[in-house]
């Protein structure tokens, strides 16, 4: 009988703590990704190459996938839904 009780006390408790060191790693996880993240804005702020005519030249790239942005993202911005892929305006 007291094998059956040690039994019915041992195993939930394994169970509860494996849960644990689960959700704990989980979070471990979490916490390096974001740390990772974090580090990575750092880097590229702290790289960021600024010509002559910053800040003019923000928004002025005309490489393919901003072309294409643009015409998505065209009736959001303060163009009223004209878009002007060639100018470097809405």
């Amino acid at each position: 009988m007291p094998a059956v009780i040690a039994s019915g006390i041992a195993f939930p408790l394994s169970f509860a703590i494996t849960q644990a060191f689960g959700r704990r790693e989980r979070a471990l996880i979490a916490l390096a990704e974001m740390k990772a993240s974090a580090v990575a804005l750092y880097w590229q702020h702290r790289d960021w190459v600024q010509d002559e005519g910053f800040p003019a030249s923000l928004g002025c790239n005309r490489n393919p996938w901003q072309v294409g942005g643009v015409v998505v993202c065209g009736g959001l911005g303060e163009g009223g839904g004209h878009v002007d892929v060639e100018g470097g305006g809405g």
